[in-house]
């Protein structure tokens, strides 16, 4: 999808599902593409937010401003679980003009606003720009102040509202600027801003700036190991592996070039006698998010690097017992990747192949038919689930693509299979069933799903126990699969990111040109 960076309009109801879903997406820890496993996901745990920023607020230093608020942590919570947002609101707002230097509400204050984004997204942006302001008028940042204003940072670039690309920049660099100049060591802070506004840079179509960004933050940390100590060597592992996991879609090469790097200044490390477990950590660590994203678009690049970790730990001499456990840590954390990568590599070496035709039980918004029946056209296969909120997230990318393409002979088809949900007419969504759903009402279910969205494409249900979503190795959803003219498997793309989305338009141009 292009983007624009005019001034924007009020925000589509489509497009407030596809920032709302990416949200919950984050919120929940899923897969940097956007791509969920084949089970439901957790919502967004706004309690959990809380929880997280009252454990910062229980961490600040004595040069912290310790008043007292009117507003009571205690109160806080009742009027919050009693669903009084509008008075909660009230408070904090009239709590924070007597005492706006009081972190306690600054955290209930980020908290708040937090738990309002779903219901009222450009009212959370507001709350977020407001709590910003004041803490960029403050003279002198501490750390949990300054963590603070990170965190409202990134909230505020995250949920949509009508500011411009530009607006929401211009507001991180404010920030950037203000810990910049702060005296106290907050450099892990301007890190986590500095990664923030990169990949928000990333999502608004400007990669090249987001690159010279984490340019300058590699070059300080790569400056940084003159001091040969550990802490500036995990410094610049944290970093690189930012870097090359960030820009890998956009500059792989650059990617690339900043991990050897990195993994060649571990690589000494591990060949002294003096090696250590941690430094298998920290190769873990350097190479797990690149191995991550690699996975969905370069799953040999991604076998490579996790064999790397896969054999320092195999090769590590001598473990003691606390290193044995230390081992057994890293190597199920790595065995889960090699079962993404595992996944990978499948789903690569169906590129080329005789696509396998439909397995449905019925046909949704679309009159029966198979791969045969549209050989001489382009046919995406979109693999989702109702309860998939990066699938939905997917769907303006969908529609557009079917008004752009449809009458130049792109055929979408959406496959999904029964999960026992039923249309809750008053909530205007699917719901789950409390009781068992046959095919016929959950056929009924997805008719009125597709209209609710503007779905202009059909959908296939395949039979619970079949095997056509294996046949694609689909481990996680959204999961979109081009298949060209002559009826062979073209592109694999796992999850609802934009660099997919990219990616996808630009094959689909090119394959209906072919």
């Amino acid at each position: 999808m292009k983007h624009s960076l005019e001034a924007a309009a009020p925000i589509s109801p489509e497009l407030r599902t596809r920032f709302l879903a990416w949200t919950i997406a984050i919120a929940s820890s899923l897969t940097a593409t956007g791509a969920v496993n084949l089970r439901p996901s957790a919502a967004w745990g706004q309690d959990e937010s809380g929880k997280a920023v009252q454990k910062e607020a229980n961490t600040k230093t004595e040069s912290e401003d310790k008043n007292t608020s009117t507003l009571t942590r205690a109160e806080f919570n009742e009027l919050r679980q009693a669903g009084k947002l509008a008075e909660l609101g009230e408070r904090i707002d009239a709590s924070l003009q007597q005492s706006p230097g009081d972190t306690n509400l600054l955290s209930m204050n980020l908290s708040y606003s937090m738990s309002i984004a779903n219901a009222n997204p450009q009212q959370a942006v507001e709350r977020f720009s407001n709590l910003i302001d004041s803490i960029l008028e403050r003279d002198e940042l501490g750390i949990v102040t300054a963590t603070y204003l990170v965190n409202a940072a990134n909230y505020f670039v995250a949920i949509p509202s009508d500011l411009t690309a530009e607006e929401k920049d211009a507001k991180l660099q404010q920030v950037l600027s203000k810990l910049m100049a702060s005296p106290k060591d907050v450099s892990s802070q301007v890190q986590a801003l500095i990664t923030a506004r990169s990949r928000f840079l990333i999502r608004e179509g400007k990669a090249s700036e987001a690159k010279d960004a984490l340019d300058v933050l590699l070059a300080q940390a790569r400056e940084k190991l003159s001091d040969d100590t550990e802490a500036s060597l995990k410094n610049y592992i944290s970093i690189s592996s930012v870097y090359a996991s960030t820009l890998g879609e956009d500059f792989p090469e650059e990617a690339q070039a900043a991990m050897l790097a990195a993994s060649s200044n571990l690589a000494e490390r591990l060949a002294q006698p003096t090696a250590t477990v941690a430094d298998i950590e920290m190769l873990y660590q350097l190479t797990s998010p690149r191995i991550a994203s690699a996975s969905y678009t370069q799953p040999k690049v991604a076998d490579q690097l996790l064999k790397q970790v896969e054999g320092a730990i195999e090769s590590f001499p001598d473990p003691s017992e606390a290193d044995t456990k230390q081992l057994q840590s890293i190597a199920k954390k790595v065995n889960s990747l090699r079962s993404r990568v595992d996944g990978a590599l499948k789903r690569d070496a169906l590129i080329g192949i005789d696509a396998p035709d439909f397995e449905a039980e019925a046909f949704v918004g679309t009159d029966p038919f198979s791969l045969a029946d549209v050989r001489g056209k382009v046919v995406l296969i979109d693999f989702w689930a109702v309860w998939c909120g990066p699938c939905i997230a997917t769907f303006p990318h969908l529609i557009e693509w079917q008004s752009e393409f449809g009458d130049q002979g792109l055929v979408i088809v959406g496959a999904t299979r029964q999960y026992n949900y039923e249309w809750d007419d008053e909530a205007g969504k699917a719901v789950r069933s409390k009781k068992e759903v046959d095919l016929e009402d959950e056929v009924a279910m997805l008719e009125k799903f597709r209209e609710h969205h503007h779905l202009t494409h059909g959908f296939i249900v395949t039979p619970a126990n079949g095997s056509f979503s294996a046949s694609y190795a689909v481990s996680g959803i959204p999961q979109a699969v081009l298949i060209d003219k002559q009826g062979k498997v073209q592109m694999i793309r796992v999850g609802s990111g934009e660099a997919n989305a990219r990616a996808l338009h630009e094959k689909i141009q090119e394959l209906l040109a072919e």
